[in-house]
């Protein structure tokens, strides 16, 4: 949030960039030294220090007609024509003290198939409103995609923002809101297929 959010961003971007200068493309290997850089540059191996601060994030690696996924606190949700499945990143974020330096993160395979891909940061699942001032939450969100899967891309953002808005009512927004969505169209492949958690 703020300042230290800001900080946070440019922090990463920086780690980011020189573990890509290095040819590094496996998302999971990505994110496991991100969090030993930030960690290393933040000084938080050593649990007295004065602070805490880390992120959330998922990558994906789109290689041909495979997808891979990593996140750490970040999910995946993939629409299909008639599916939602959604692929839950690791629990540990980057940087804080509790995840360790070494800390190995997740790849998860997607499957192949014409479907919308979905990435966002909590502020959505945050944003409170609604009848009771309730969060909006990660069940109405994944409702509000599959209900909006039909739309033209540029539809389904009005669509969603109409949502958020509508449910907001006169709360302010609490904090950043971002949703990244992209297709992939490729056959899929009925000898190997992923597998979801819902």
């Amino acid at each position: 949030h703020g300042v230290p959010g800001a900080f946070m961003t440019l922090l990463a971007i920086s780690a980011l960039d020189r573990i890509a200068d290095r040819g590094e493309t496996d998302p999971a290997a990505i994110l496991g030294r991100l969090n030993e850089l930030l960690k290393q540059t933040l000084h938080q191996e050593d649990r007295s220090g004065t602070t805490d601060d880390g992120l959330d994030i998922g990558l994906c690696l789109m290689d041909g007609e495979n997808l891979t996924f990593a996140g750490a606190s970040s999910s995946l949700h993939r629409v299909g024509d008639d599916d939602l499945q959604i692929w839950k990143g690791d629990k540990r974020s980057i940087g804080y003290r509790r995840t360790p330096a070494d800390y190995a993160y997740t790849n998860h395979r997607i499957p192949a198939g014409e479907a919308s891909c979905y990435l966002t940061t909590d502020g959505f699942y945050d944003q409170n409103g609604g009848d009771h001032d309730y969060s909006f939450g990660k069940k109405r969100f994944a409702e509000m995609l599959v209900r909006h899967r039909n739309l033209a891309v540029p539809e389904r953002k009005a669509a969603l923002e109409r949502e958020l808005e509508a449910y907001m009512g006169s709360e302010r927004q609490r904090d950043d809101i971002t949703v990244l969505s992209f297709r992939t169209e490729w056959p899929s492949n009925s000898g190997e297929r992923g597998r979801g958690n819902q």
